[in-house]
């Protein structure tokens, strides 16, 4: 879990948190009646040494895009235009906060594809939005 939060943190280190303007369907999320699900790639770097490393950082890769998105589409990475690395820095606890944010969501299948990509589905119980938007202090 800890490769993976550092993963996430890398990847969206940089981008805008706002979310206002990302739907769902531009975030590979898919709403049910029970589960919020999504789907997301990631890939390796093609210096990797074998096809085991590359698997695994493909997959940890898709994983730490998928939970960006699961976070940007719940709001709970709203704070204007801070991104997650100004936020760690201002509040030593937002990890706690976002590792505990993701800890509910479950990885229901991965699939590495031909390119060398994997992709990954993430499916997150509705019943658990409140309490993660509570957690992370979202109106």
């Amino acid at each position: 879990m800890k490769t993976i939060f550092a993963l996430l943190v890398a990847s969206i280190n940089t981008a805008p948190l706002g979310a206002a303007d990302q739907s769902a369907k531009a975030l590979g999320i898919e709403v049910s009646k029970t589960h919020v699900i999504v789907k997301a790639r990631g890939r390796a770097s093609d210096q990797t040494s074998s096809e085991t490393q590359r698997r695994s950082l493909s997959r940890d890769a898709a994983i730490a895009t998928a939970q960006a998105h699961l976070l940007m589409w719940i709001g709970a990475l709203e704070s204007g235009k801070k991104t997650l690395g100004d936020l760690g820095q201002k509040d030593k606890k937002i990890k706690i906060k976002v590792k505990g944010a993701l800890s509910y969501a479950e990885i229901l299948r991965t699939e590495w594809k031909d390119d060398g990509s994997a992709e990954v589905t993430l499916a997150l119980a509705k019943k658990y939005l409140k309490k993660i938007r509570r957690g992370l202090k979202i109106p």
